[in-house]
C-alpha cells in the first residue's frame, strides 16, 4: 500500500507500506517513519486487547489509519479548488494558470494513487484471502468505500478545475472583446474632431471657410453633432452599453396485514420473535439511547452498520450480512434556493423486519409510513418487508423530479440568456452553480444506480422474486436521470462555447468596424496631413482651383471607399 503524510507546501508525499499477514503476526515495513504506524502501535500499547483480537484486527487498524490520513488532502484539494474558483469569478488571474496545471497534476496523482490501493481492498472486502476472519469482511467493505470516495471526489474535483478553466479563458477573451469594443467606440466618436482638425490645418493660400466669423463656431458645431451621431451608432451597434424533532414509528404487521401502531418499546424484542410478525421501525432523528436500544441491542447489528447510521456516508453503498442486508441511500429533499440537499437514510432489511434510520426528518418516509398505517379490512397485504423496502426507495427517486424540473429550467434560462445580451458577470456565477448541481446530482445518482442494479440481481433470502421486476425498473429510473443529467451538463458545456463563438464574433465585428473606419478616413487623413507640412516653397498651395480641387479629389476618393466597404458589409 502506499501511505501518505500531509504538509501544506508539498500536498501530499507517499510512502510504500508493506503488511505481511499471518494467522499469528502481522510485520509492518516501511523505508521512512509513518505518523499512521506510530499512531496505531501507540493505541496498541494502551489497549492491549486489541492485539488479542487478531492480526487481521489489526491489519485493518493500520490500513484505516492509512486511509483517515488522506482526508487532510482530500480537503486541501477542496479548499484550492474552490480558491481558484472563487478568483476566476473575481478576475484574480494572479498565477491562475499555473496553480490551475498545479492543482490537476496533483489530483491526477492523488487518483492514480488510490485506484490500485481501491483494489486490493476490494479484494480483501472479497474475502479472497483465508487469513482474514468472516467478522473483517464488513470492516474492510468500510474500507473499501471510503477509497472509493476519495477517488470519487478528486474525480468530481478535475471537472469543477476543467469548467474553471474555460471560465478564465472565456474571461480573458471576453475582456480583449471588451477592449476592441472600447477602441472602436472611441475612434468612431473622435474621428470627426481629429479629422476636421486635420483639414482644417491644411496650409492653402485660398480656403475661404477660414475667413468668415462664422467659421470657427460654425465648425466645433458642427463637430460636436458627428461626435453624437457616432455615439448614437455605438449604442446602436452595441459597442457602448448603458449602466446596468426525535421520533420513533413502528408499523406491526400480523399474517400480512396491519396490525398496530408504535406499540410500547419494551415488547418490541417480544413481537419480533413471533411468527408472522413483520416489523418496521423507523428513527428519525433519533437520541443516543434510543439508537442504542434500537440498533445495538434490539437487532445486534454489526458496529460498522451502526457507525454508518450515526456518520455521514458521502456516498450509497450496500452491504449484505447474515440475517440482513444494509443499504445506505441519499433521500432529496427539494427547495427553490438550495436546489436540493441530501440526507442518509439507511435501510436494514431482514427477513421479517425493516429499520429506517435518518438523522433528519424525510417527507417521502412520513408519507410511506402513513400510507401502510392506514391499512385496515380491505387494504392490500404486505408479503414482506422487501415491500416497504421498494416503495422507499421508489418515493426516493420520485423525490428527485421537481429538482430536476428545477435544473431543466435553469439551463432553459442560461441558453436564452446565452443567445441575447448576457453579461459575463452574472452569466459566470450561473454557469458554475448549475454545473456543480449537475456534478453533484450525477455523482449521488450513479452509485445509487450501481446499489440498485445489484439489489434487482436478486438477495435471496431478503428480496423476494416478485419484487425484482420492480427493483429493475428502479434502477432504469436512475440510469435515466443519470444520462439525463450528463446530457444537460454538456448542453450547458455548448450553450458556453456558443457564447464564447458569439463573443469572439463580436469581436471580429468590431475589427471589421475599426479597419473599416481607419480606411475611409485614410484620404482625407493623409492629403490633410501632406498639405499641412510647412515647407517655404509648396506651389501646389498658391493657385486659386488648388483647394476645391483637393476637396473633391479627397471627397470622391472616401465615398468611393465607404462604397466598397459597405458593398464588402465591413460597415
Amino acid at each position: 500500500m502506499h501511505a501518505v503524510d500531509f504538509n501544506r507546501t508539498e500536498k501530499f508525499t507517499t510512502t510504500e507500506l508493506n503488511l505481511f499477514l499471518g494467522r499469528e503476526f502481522l510485520v509492518t515495513f516501511h523505508p521512512a517513519p509513518l505518523k499512521s504506524v506510530a499512531t496505531v502501535l501507540d493505541r496498541c500499547a494502551k489497549a492491549t486487547g486489541i492485539v488479542a483480537r487478531g492480526p487481521d484486527r489489526l491489519a485493518h487498524l493500520v490500513l484505516d489509519a492509512l486511509v483517515d490520513n488522506y482526508k487532510p488532502v482530500t480537503d486541501e484539494f477542496r479548499a484550492d479548488v474552490d480558491g481558484i474558483e472563487e478568483d476566476v469569478l473575481s478576475g484574480d488571474a494572479h498565477d491562475l494558470t499555473t496553480r490551475l496545471l498545479s492543482v490537476r497534476s496533483e489530483l491526477n496523482t492523488l487518483r492514480s494513487t488510490i485506484r490500485p490501493q481501491r483494489e486490493v481492498a476490494a479484494r480483501l472486502a472479497h474475502g479472497e484471502s483465508k487469513i482474514i476472519r468472516p467478522v473483517m469482511l464488513p470492516y474492510f467493505r468500510d474500507l473499501r468505500d471510503n477509497l472509493v470516495r476519495i477517488e470519487e471526489t478528486a474525480l468530481a474535483q478535475m471537472d469543477q478545475l476543467l469548467i474553471s478553466f474555460d471560465l478564465h479563458l472565456s474571461r480573458s477573451d471576453f475582456e480583449a472583446n471588451e477592449g476592441i469594443k472600447v477602441l472602436t467606440a472611441l475612434t468612431a466618436i473622435s474621428l470627426p474632431a481629429t479629422l476636421v482638425a486635420t483639414w482644417y490645418g491644411m496650409n492653402f493660400v485660398h480656403m475661404p471657410e477660414l475667413v468668415g466669423r462664422w467659421s470657427y463656431p460654425v465648425v466645433p458645431g458642427i463637430t460636436r453633432v458627428l461626435a453624437l451621431l457616432g455615439d448614437r451608432w455605438c449604442k446602436r451597434r452595441g459597442l457602448i452599453c448603458p449602466a446596468p424533532a426525535a421520533m420513533i414509528t413502528t408499523l406491526v404487521y400480523r399474517d400480512h396485514r396491519f396490525s398496530a401502531l408504535n406499540p410500547p418499546p419494551e415488547t418490541l424484542a417480544t413481537l419480533r420473535g413471533e411468527p408472522g410478525v413483520m416489523l418496521w421501525i423507523d428513527l428519525s432523528a433519533p437520541t443516543p439511547e434510543e439508537t442504542t436500544a434500537i440498533l445495538e441491542k434490539l437487532f445486534a447489528l454489526h458496529p460498522v452498520v451502526i457507525e454508518d447510521c450515526t456518520t455521514d456516508s458521502p456516498f450509497p453503498k450496500i452491504d449484505a450480512f447474515d440475517d440482513y442486508l444494509h443499504l445506505v441511500m441519499h433521500a432529496v429533499d427539494y427547495s427553490k434556493t438550495d436546489k436540493f440537499t441530501t440526507t442518509d437514510l439507511d435501510l436494514i432489511l431482514g427477513k421479517n423486519f425493516l429499520v429506517t434510520f435518518h438523522r433528519q426528518p424525510l417527507r417521502l418516509v412520513q408519507q410511506v409510513l402513513e400510507r401502510y398505517a392506514r391499512g385496515g379490512h380491505g387494504a392490500v397485504p404486505v408479503r414482506g418487508p422487501d415491500r416497504f423496502a421498494h416503495t422507499l426507495l421508489d418515493q426516493l427517486v420520485e423525490a428527485y423530479k421537481p429538482a430536476l424540473d428545477e435544473l431543466r429550467l435553469d439551463l432553459e434560462s442560461i441558453e436564452e440568456v446565452v443567445l441575447g445580451k448576457a453579461s459575463p458577470l452574472t452569466l459566470f456565477p450561473r454557469v458554475v452553480a448549475l454545473r456543480k448541481d449537475l456534478a453533484t446530482l450525477r455523482q449521488i445518482v450513479r452509485p445509487q444506480r450501481a446499489v440498485a442494479a445489484e439489489l434487482a440481481q436478486g438477495k435471496p433470502g431478503f428480496l423476494r422474486p416478485i419484487i425484482l421486476p420492480y427493483l429493475r425498473d428502479l434502477a432504469e429510473e436512475l440510469a435515466r436521470i443519470e444520462t439525463q443529467a450528463a446530457g444537460w451538463g454538456e448542453q450547458l458545456i455548448l450553450s458556453f462555447r456558443v457564447y464564447l463563438n458569439k463573443s469572439s464574433h463580436h469581436a471580429n465585428e468590431g475589427i471589421k468596424v475599426l479597419t473599416g473606419l481607419t480606411a475611409v478616413t485614410t484620404p482625407p487623413f493623409l492629403i490633410g496631413s501632406w498639405f499641412g507640412m510647412n515647407f517655404a516653397h509648396m506651389p501646389e498651395l498658391v493657385p486659386p482651383w488648388a483647394y476645391p480641387v483637393i476637396a473633391v479629389l479627397t471627397i470622391g476618393l472616401t465615398a468611393g471607399l465607404l462604397a466598397y466597404l459597405r458593398k464588402r458589409r465591413w460597415l
